[in-house]
């Protein structure tokens, strides 16, 4: 399995977030979401969903269904938790995938 990044991009990425000190904005949504998770509403648009089987904080389906309308969902055994820098072309077809299937619509 070709991994799109490795060891030494990811700690390097890592080490930017730390020295720059902005790792905490950059969790921001996720402390967001814990804090009031009422405070999110759902969505109406068709919602598209790719997991990786090993992400460290792997999201429920029905979680996302809570959300709104789920259109598309994908679960795939590459990558993990940064699943758009390791495996960019899987994310990338799963895009394609979700967008074409929804065709073009009439604005409202």
């Amino acid at each position: 399995m070709e991994d799109a990044i490795d060891r030494d991009a990811f700690l390097t990425n890592l080490t930017i977030y730390w020295v720059t000190q902005t790792v905490t904005s950059s969790m921001r949504l996720y402390y967001e979401a814990f804090r009031d998770p009422a405070g999110w509403q759902p969505a109406t648009v068709p919602i598209g969903y790719l997991m990786s089987d090993r992400d460290m904080f792997p999201t429920p389906r029905s979680w996302i269904e809570r959300r709104g309308p789920v259109a598309h969902w994908t679960t795939t055994d590459r990558g993990g938790h940064f699943l758009e820098w390791e495996q960019p072309r899987v994310v990338a077809q799963g895009l394609r995938t979700f967008f074409g299937a929804l065709g073009r619509h009439p604005e409202p």
